[in-house]
């Protein structure tokens, strides 16, 4: 069985639709598709943290970007290095 991941907004939505109805969160997790402790949680984590309730990583697709992005400017970084030695042993001894 694969993990499931939510991102912030969707946790944020399920959260103010069990706070601001009368639904229980069973009845909101089968909603919206997740698990009611993992929605409880949410409840409690937003009511403790306020403002920015969700600060995780992200999704996997989030997760992947940030670590192509890492990896980039890695190799960036290499081809700047590889130009500057090439300019250096490319001079002409006068």
């Amino acid at each position: 069985m694969g993990q499931n991941y939510y991102d912030a907004e969707f946790k944020i939505q399920a959260v103010k639709r069990v706070l601001e109805t009368e639904k229980t969160a069973g009845a909101v997790a089968k909603e919206v598709g997740c698990s009611a402790p993992a929605l409880r949680k949410w409840v409690v984590e937003y009511q403790e943290k306020g403002k920015t309730p969700f600060p995780g990583k992200g999704t996997p697709r989030d997760e992947e970007l940030s670590q192509l992005k890492k990896e980039l400017r890695e190799t960036q970084e290499e081809r700047d290095i590889l130009k500057k030695a090439i300019s250096i042993f490319s001079r002409t001894k006068r």
